[in-house]
């Protein structure tokens, strides 16, 4: 780990925790923000930075503004969830808000879009109460001046195996829904496991970042009481993520000093590969999208993982319908347009290949692949 990463880590520590880093305490200004940017918790970090160097003041208005924007989501997202409990349409809001209410203020916590999931048969009447209301439609998600809403009517997601465990692993989630922080939402068990899941899905593909980490953290801490962790890493192992969740925990405890001590007896006596996890997830930013070649990466490292370990060019450069769908959501109404998808993702990849604003290497995105993949299966994601 870089002493900027250390620094960045230090910082969001005091930042979450509402401590102030000690008198003369020096730090990278410019690398240490340009991490919580890729992070996105740019707010979070701020009043610590602040606090120890003038030069963190370059940075306030940003701050400022994203805040503010982020303020402004929230409320109209609470008038909007009212509205659509009133009308009945059985929504269940998961991870955004409901993270955010775990946060010392919730308005520090950044988020671009809020996600629903909604019965199959409440789709349409949804899709035309919000239309109605001034949201405009695009490959399922839906987008108003204030608000970006994604809405699915499953918790599955990821690659075909991955999301058949979750379709099996989630079954009656509806039932088992409850009302938390004002929202109707998953309940306490079923969300601490659908954030790991979440987690875990990103990490097997471009990887995740501190703001999930994060999430995971301040959720478990809150409502630990109300958790069934014997549920949740019994469910998680048929993911082969029980390792990779504990890692998380560990993680959290080493970076932020929270104690998780009485979900870590569970690993038992486990050799942690921290650093090269931190790392990992350092390098990834928001849902591993730091940089082109990583993103280009998800396809080889998601084929390993899906047959385990074994390299699969076929799934590499045609992904399928499931992983797909989840890239480009206009596959869920039109999935006769996946061969067409096939072939703008290749065309993407020869133009960026060859240079431009964004230019992308095979050779670096396949070293960060195997990287990666070595990573998994130090994790026993890959036997």
């Amino acid at each position: 780990m870089t002493d900027r990463e250390q620094q960045f880590l230090f910082l969001l520590k005091c930042g979450i925790n509402g401590e102030t880093p000690p008198d003369g305490y020096r730090y990278d200004v410019g690398s240490v923000f340009l991490l919580s940017q890729m992070h996105n918790v740019l707010p979070l970090i701020y009043s610590a930075a602040a606090a120890v160097s003038a030069d963190a003041l370059a940075y306030k208005r940003q701050m400022v503004r994203s805040t503010a924007a982020q303020i402004a989501k929230n409320i109209a997202f609470s008038s909007l969830s009212q509205k659509l409990e009133d009308r009945q349409f059985d929504v269940i809001v998961v991870k955004g808000p409901v993270c955010a209410a775990t946060y010392p203020n919730p308005d520090l916590r950044l988020c671009s879009d809020f996600d629903l999931v909604v019965p199959d048969e409440k789709k349409k009447p949804l899709h035309e109460f919000l239309t109605e209301n001034g949201f405009a439609e695009h490959n399922g998600s839906y987008t108003s001046q204030e608000l970006h809403l994604e809405v699915s009517h499953s918790l599955g997601e990821g690659s075909d195996r991955i999301q058949k465990i979750a379709e099996q692993v989630f079954d009656g989630f509806r039932a088992r829904a409850i009302v938390s922080d004002g929202f109707r939402t998953l309940s306490y068990t079923d969300h601490m496991l659908y954030l790991i899941f979440h987690a875990f899905k990103h990490f097997i593909g471009s990887g995740f970042g501190i703001r999930q980490l994060v999430d995971i953290m301040l959720f478990a801490e809150r409502h630990r009481a109300e958790i069934d962790f014997d549920e949740v890493f019994r469910k998680l192992q048929q993911f082969r993520a029980d390792i990779f969740a504990y890692h998380c925990f560990y993680a959290a405890q080493t970076i932020f000093e929270r104690d998780f001590s009485d979900i870590l007896k569970r690993a038992g006596d486990m050799d942690f590969c921290y650093d090269a996890f931190i790392e990992d997830l350092l390098a990834a930013g928001v849902f591993g999208k730091s940089t082109e070649d990583r993103l280009h990466s998800a396809s080889v490292v998601s084929a390993a993982v899906e047959n385990q370990g074994k390299r699969n060019m076929r799934a590499t450069l045609f992904p399928s319908y499931t992983v797909m769908k989840s890239r480009y959501r206009i596959l869920h109404f039109l999935p006769f347009l996946l061969p067409f998808f096939w072939l703008r993702r290749l065309a993407v990849y020869a133009v960026r290949s060859i240079g431009g604003k964004n230019k992308v290497s095979p050779t670096e995105s396949l070293k960060i692949a195997d990287s990666r993949i070595d990573l998994m299966k130090q994790l026993h994601i890959i036997e």
